[in-house]
């Protein structure tokens, strides 16, 4: 009989120890799918925030090319006024005249914006283009850009940097401050001023004294 006990509690302990091994890999198994959802959940939050960043840029781009392409309210009057005093009876050569005359407006407009977009940045400082163009180059360099970068970049005080950005704006270019979590204020520009080709037209219209008017780098 003693013999007989001995082996029922050694096969009940080796159960036990099956049984609690089988429990550690369970735990173990679990752990590491707990920790597998969770890299998954991330990953999905980052590729949600890509898309609505993507969503916002594609936003940002067509505004700014309905605005490029819309049809000023002042110049759609001249065009009203024009045809109103027209003294042509004739029907056949109004409709001859009128695809003519919007195909004008057309170029016009768009020469419009050109030279309204010029002026803008005719009226720059030298000081306030290069932040408006390190404002671009620190934000394809770390995807954006706040007071302090900005003020190494340049070698200025965060204080004339910051006069330099609210002066920017004022004058209608197009500069977006934006308060972050950490408390601090992040400045974007539109990204379709990012175009190299247009940035290099505006630094092109920049250095050409016959296209801008005389710029200042005091304050």
């Amino acid at each position: 009989m003693p013999q007989e006990d001995t082996s029922v509690s050694e096969k009940l302990r080796s159960s036990f120890s099956n049984v609690k091994n089988d429990i550690h890999n369970l735990t173990n198994e679990l752990s590491n799918i707990n920790l597998l959802i969770n890299s998954q959940e991330k990953d999905i939050s980052t590729l949600k925030s890509n898309i609505l960043s993507i969503s916002k840029d594609i936003t940002e781009i067509k505004v700014f090319l309905q605005n490029f392409n819309k049809v000023p309210l002042e110049m759609k009057g001249s065009v009203n006024n024009l045809q109103q005093s027209s003294t042509i009876n004739n029907e056949q050569q109004s409709s001859t005249m009128i695809p003519k005359t919007a195909q004008n407006t057309s170029q016009n407009t768009i020469s419009g914006i050109r030279e309204d977009i010029q002026k803008q940045f005719s009226t720059l400082t030298d000081r306030e283009f290069s932040a408006f163009i390190a404002i671009i180059e620190l934000e394809k360099q770390f995807g954006e850009v706040n007071y302090s970068q900005l003020a190494n970049h340049l070698n200025l005080t965060e204080g004339t940097v910051r006069g330099a950005i609210n002066r920017i704006i004022s004058k209608g270019l197009p500069v977006t401050k934006e308060r972050v979590f950490n408390g601090k204020t992040s400045l974007f520009i539109n990204k379709a001023f990012h175009d190299v080709g247009l940035l290099n037209k505006l630094i092109q219209l920049r250095q050409n004294p016959t296209d801008q008017t005389t710029f200042s780098a005091n304050f």
